[in-house]
């Protein structure tokens, strides 16, 4: 049974990299001129892309040069960018979250799966060295050890109960029960299969729908809910690019990992170098929506 639900987590996780993984980050350039105030003409979008290209290049590169260090990178990046997003979706819902909401949001996805299931998260991340290097994770093993694993749990708790002292009386009770059902997701799934449902029906469920009320055409409509039509046109320009680069670094990756897994740990080297840019992008934009303070219903 085990072993099934560790297939179905490969193969959902593969199935986002085209559902909403890659597509929800391929609009970035009509988010920055949106954000921006800028009508997009040809040369700011050579310019943009050429920048944005850059950025993913050296990441990419850090990474083949230092790819233990760049997978632990990873999840500290992945925390960030995944607990802001949540903080702007409150942000934009009329609530105005403290700062450690961002770290309590960003830690669940990135630190409950090191705490209930190490050993299955750490050859998630070894996948994605064994891409770059035959190189062990002997870096995080020490996830494995009993006095880390109640340290980073401690750590989650302390968070969690910051974060819900500084939110005040007017939290919404509803935040319970969200934080309630993503620990669940990652209690009771492999990480690959909680982080494909995560990425998917969360994170970028919830980019995208953001993008379509803040910033309407091309990602939504005049009403503020999702042109999903529209919205694949408009990202897949950028995401066949993307998906072809993570196939192709899989398909250079030592063969002794498995196809499988080297598609998983290409994707994830790939995410590592795309974020970086996106993160930015997804930052700027908050901050001038939060100037027009055009909040959701």
């Amino acid at each position: 049974m085990t072993e099934s639900l560790q297939l179905a987590g490969v193969v959902l996780f593969l199935v986002s990299l085209v559902l909403l993984g890659m597509p929800h980050g391929a609009v970035d350039h009509w988010v920055w001129f949106r954000a921006a105030g800028k009508k997009m003409k040809p040369l700011g979008l050579i310019l943009f892309v050429l920048t944005y290209v850059l950025v993913a290049a050296f990441f990419f590169g850090l990474w083949l040069w230092f790819p233990v260090g760049c997978a632990i990178g990873l999840l500290g990046l992945t925390a960030y960018h995944w607990g802001e997003g949540d903080w702007i979706w409150e942000s934009a819902k009329g609530w105005k979250p403290p700062k450690s909401f961002w770290v309590w949001r960003g830690l669940i996805p990135m630190g409950i799966p090191f705490v209930v299931h190490p050993d299955m998260a750490i050859a998630v991340l070894e996948s994605a060295v064994l891409v770059a290097a035959n190189t062990e994770m002997a870096g995080i093993s020490a996830f494995t050890w009993p006095t880390t694993r109640w340290f980073l749990l401690g750590c989650l708790v302390c968070v969690f109960l910051i974060q819900w002292w500084q939110g005040g009386s007017n939290r919404p009770w509803r935040l319970l029960w969200e934080d309630l059902g993503l620990i669940a997701v990652f209690v009771w799934l492999p990480p690959l299969m909680a982080i494909a449902i995560y990425f998917v029906g969360w994170h970028a469920n919830r980019h995208v729908r953001w993008l379509a009320r803040w910033m309407g055409p091309p990602v939504g409509r005049a009403s503020g809910v999702v042109d999903w039509r529209r919205f694949s046109w408009a990202a897949a320009p950028f995401t066949l690019p993307a998906v072809g680069a993570v196939a192709v670094l899989a398909m250079m990756s030592p063969p002794e990992q498995g196809q499988a897994m080297a598609w998983v740990g290409s994707y994830l080297v790939w995410l590592w170098a795309l974020t970086w840019p996106h993160a930015v992008v997804c930052h700027f934009a908050a901050r001038q929506a939060d100037k027009e303070m055009r909040p959701l219903p």
